[in-house]
């Protein structure tokens, strides 16, 4: 039979005892299995939900064990003509089967027997085998028979024994490194950093997955973390000895240990379902227009120290078919391999750090009533920066090449730790949608909805905590606040916005219209977010990607979503092929309402424009050099730079890990 950790049960043994002396009544050595339910794996921090209990990185409900049977029968009496010779002993007892105590094992014994004549009841069935760190309980032995009664002793009490403690000691997740564990950083659990400085969720080492010229390759086997490595035994996702894998992943004597393959979930925390939880590092900047903002996050209409107009254009980086002011693809701006962990200028591109960029002030009129008070006064574009032509009906619009980033150390800073950004780690969650597939979750409206991660907990708020820089109205033109946040009423943002789909329903206005009497929300812009974390490359994968702005993903160090460059929601789709490690990836176009990518080339399915590769969007494969069963990193970056919308969505299959379940 197997064994099972349980919690240290010596109070209800100490009960037991008690009870036995009163009634008589044996104790058995330690009770049957405890009911415990596993709920799923423990949160990060190494709690649960209400009424379970962390045990070994898992959810469990701890019940008590039952009583074993009780003591021997009294021994047969002697007979008068045996003067002070005992009775026969008694009947052996049986000993209590172990319960769950922590690390007790389900194992009984056979009882001895008493010796006839010599007064002693038969010794009771030994007690349940030791648990971990434990030792047996003893055999119960019976009382001396009376010469005078001519009656044998009562059979004695047999007293399993006391579940062991486990090997594991510590509590995972509470920040103290205790018996057992390798680390433990908290909260901060399974935030994976790639160079193996950080903690994992059960708390183990995380694993080193760069070469020593910071490369990203396969990463380190690491015993305990619930996967099992072609080069393990074993991997039951804990370090404890004597539950069939050893601390060195090896299989133990009498043990026979299957691989199963579970999905890499946990708890959603709000307590319904399963969940993915990407651990994700913000970075909070500054814009350009404030004192310590930084230069490459932008704000239309930012002025130099002169006065003049510096920002009047910002790209939309998008592809012509999507219509309007968008623009060609910025492909290739970072380069195709991580560097260090991370992404790095591409040196070679050759249009270096330039992409095109064209910006119709299309409100100077103003826009039909719907920017009440705007004129050429307010533009971006009225001190006529050389470019500014008459665009569609006389608007003015300027066309030409602007930088992507001020320079190559300045896109350094974006996903590092330095003075022009604060820091925050959190939990990016998935949630289960079938299949083992797993998506983000939020309004796709842009203005009502969003991907706002560091905004202020409510809706009063207009400040950044701790930077004082001013939360932005999400209305079109955000530069123009009275149009929104007129003198009377300071501080309403709301207005009228022409909105596109998916904002709009694309069957009614597959080009986007006006929508009247709009409620803004004011919002944190100008952050970064850099995903990382580890996945076991046990199937075919897929991952998909919806976003603005800058917008990067790597598996195994190598890039398979490109979507640089500042520019409207895009999609960029990478299917892994789970034998051969091939990535066929599809970046740019349009999202169908199906979660779909539109074909390329085809047709966009909103304006009807013809999309062409690669102006528009690509097909491109990727050999990963991934091998089935060994363990790899994703790492997602983005920027949100420019409003005044902000969007992020991920959808993921196939993230399950390989674990051992061993058995006697």
């Amino acid at each position: 039979m197997g064994t099972e950790r349980s919690r240290d049960r010596a109070a209800g043994l100490v009960l037991c005892v008690l009870l036995a002396a009163v009634t008589g009544v044996g104790c058995g050595g330690g009770g049957s299995k405890a009911t415990g339910s596993v709920a799923g794996p423990c949160y990060a921090n190494g709690t649960c939900n209400a009424g379970l209990t962390c045990l070994s990185n898992v959810c469990v409900q701890l019940g008590a064990g039952a009583a074993g049977p009780g003591g021997g029968s009294a021994g047969a009496g002697g007979t008068a003509t045996e003067t002070g010779t005992g009775g026969l002993g008694g009947a052996p007892a049986n000993g209590g089967v172990s319960g769950a105590g922590a690390g007790g094992s389900d194992m009984t014994s056979g009882g001895r027997t008493g010796s006839a004549g010599s007064g002693a009841g038969t010794s009771g069935q030994l007690g349940g085998g030791p648990g971990t760190g434990a030792t047996a309980g003893s055999a119960g032995r019976g009382a001396a028979g009376s010469a005078a009664t001519a009656t044998g002793g009562a059979g004695g009490a047999a007293f399993g024994g006391m579940g062991g403690t486990p090997s594991v000691l510590g509590r995972c997740g509470n920040g103290a490194v205790e018996v057992g564990e390798v680390c433990d950083a908290g909260a901060r659990n399974g935030i994976f950093f790639g160079d193996g400085s950080g903690c994992s969720s059960t708390c183990t080492k995380e694993p080193s997955c760069r070469d020593a010229a910071g490369l990203t390759r396969a990463c380190d086997p690491v015993c305990g973390d619930g996967h099992q490595e072609p080069s393990e035994g074993c991997d039951d996702g804990n370090l404890l000895a004597g539950d069939g894998c050893s601390a060195t992943c090896a299989v133990e004597a009498g043990f026979t240990c299957t691989p199963q393959a579970v999905p890499e979930t946990r708890s959603c925390s709000s307590g319904i379902g399963q969940c993915l939880a990407l651990p994700v590092v913000y970075r909070d900047f500054k814009n350009e227009t404030v004192p310590g903002g930084h230069p490459d996050f932008f704000y239309v209409g930012a002025t130099d120290g002169a006065g003049q107009v510096k920002r009047y254009c910002i790209g939309n980086a998008a592809g012509p078919a999507r219509g309007g002011d968008a623009t060609a693809r910025a492909w290739d701006v970072v380069q195709a391999n991580l560097v260090g962990g991370k992404p790095a200028f591409n040196a070679a591109r050759p249009d270096g750090l330039g992409y095109l960029c064209q910006f119709t002030d299309w409100s100077t009129d103003p826009n039909g009533g719907h920017v009440p008070g705007y004129t050429l006064a307010a533009s971006p574009l009225r001190d006529s920066p050389p470019g500014t032509v008459a665009g569609p009906s006389g608007h003015p619009q300027w066309k030409g090449t602007v930088p992507v980033f001020a320079s190559p150390a300045s896109f350094g800073e974006w996903f590092t730790d330095n003075a022009s950004n604060t820091r925050s780690i959190a939990f990016l969650e998935l949630t289960g949608a079938g299949d083992n597939r797993f998506a983000t979750t939020g309004s796709p409206n842009s203005v009502t909805g969003g991907f706002f991660p560091l905004d202020p907990p409510g809706m009063i708020a207009r400040q950044v905590p701790g930077t004082g820089e001013d939360l932005l109205c999400n209305l079109w033109p955000y530069w123009f606040a009275p149009a929104f946040n007129p003198p009377a009423q300071p501080g309403v943002c709301y207005g009228s916005q022409y909105l596109s789909p998916p904002s709009v329903d694309p069957s009614l206005y597959p080009m986007g219209t006006w929508v009247e009497n709009q409620q803004g929300l004011f919002h944190n812009f100008w952050f970064t977010a850099e995903i990382r974390t580890t996945f076991a490359f046990t199937s075919s994968m897929q991952i998909l990607v919806y976003g603005d702005d800058d917008l990067y993903v790597f598996l195994n160090g190598k890039l398979v979503g490109d979507l640089g460059g500042i520019h409207q929601r895009l999609p960029a789709q990478v299917t892994v092929d789970g034998a051969s490690g091939l990535a066929s990836i599809v970046e740019g176009g349009a999202l169908l309402p199906s979660g779909a990518i539109n074909a390329c080339p085809g047709f966009d399915p909103q304006t009807g424009l013809q999309a062409s590769s690669p102006a528009d969007c690509r097909v491109r494969t990727v050999d990963l050099g991934m091998t089935p069963g060994r363990t790899y990193e994703l790492a997602i970056f983005r920027a949100e730079r420019a409003p005044s919308e902000s969007f992020f969505s991920v959808t993921t299959t196939g993230f399950t890990r390989t674990r051992s379940v061993c058995t006697r």
